[in-house]
């Protein structure tokens, strides 16, 4: 468990996981995965999940956290810079932002039994792989062609995401990273105007919690209202 940390700048030069690989049980909140990098130029070895790498076994939830400017810099056998799911995952009021190859920004990477994702926001990292999952409130910049997110429902709603794709993107208007090298709270801020801002799912009968907005931000500011997608709450 981690709560309130900063896992930063951490390299794993020749496995999987740069700043994270999880095995069994994870839950990440209120947390940043920043700057950390897998790579290992023309290697073979698979440096999948420079920010997190969950293990088949591995049972992660993440929550309130940014992950974000993870990179890699192989060239082969990469699969999600961001995150790596080959287990089961949910990921739930967090901000992934600006997680890249040097030739094509990847973010997530689903090969596990199932990505769920609620009120997250998705920016400048491509979603890949199958069983996602979606319980509303999600946002994401450009959702490419061959990939499908299944839509919960009940018989009352439909849950409403906002997704652009490669012809039509969509503009999160998100800040850049803030906080410095050694602050413990680094994440993106939506700009005024932000489509994030009070477009998150208030409720969602069916998840884990009853209320789907969140009673704080990754800060600890409280939300508001009708709350925003991602980690950060406009104050």
């Amino acid at each position: 468990t981690l709560k309130n940390c900063l896992v930063r700048g951490n390299i794993c030069d020749a496995r999987a996981g740069g700043g994270i690989q999880n095995q069994d049980i994870l839950r990440v909140e209120n947390s940043a995965i920043i700057k950390n990098s897998s790579g290992d130029g023309n290697s073979q070895n698979d440096l999948s999940g420079a920010g997190i790498f969950n293990n088949v076994n591995g049972k992660a939830y993440i929550v309130n956290s940014t992950i974000g400017n993870n990179i890699s810099t192989s060239l082969n056998r990469i699969n999600g810079v961001g995150i790596f799911n080959f287990g089961k995952m949910t990921i739930r009021s967090s901000t992934i932002a600006e997680n890249s190859l040097s030739f094509q920004p990847t973010g997530i990477h689903n090969l596990g039994d199932s990505l769920i994702l609620l009120n997250t926001a998705i920016m400048k990292s491509k979603v890949k792989g199958n069983n996602i999952y979606s319980y509303g409130g999600n946002f994401i910049d450009e959702l490419e062609s061959d990939v499908t997110i299944i839509t919960k429902t009940n018989a009352n709603a439909t849950w409403v995401d906002y997704f652009g794709n490669a012809s039509t993107p969509l503009d999160a208007k998100l800040g850049s990273l803030q906080g410095f090298q050694d602050a413990l709270f680094q994440y993106y801020e939506p700009e005024a105007g932000s489509p994030l801002i009070d477009k998150a799912i208030a409720i969602t009968p069916g998840f884990d919690h009853p209320d789907a907005c969140l009673g704080v931000d990754q800060r600890g500011q409280p939300r508001t209202g009708i709350c925003d997608i991602g980690a950060i709450e406009v104050q």
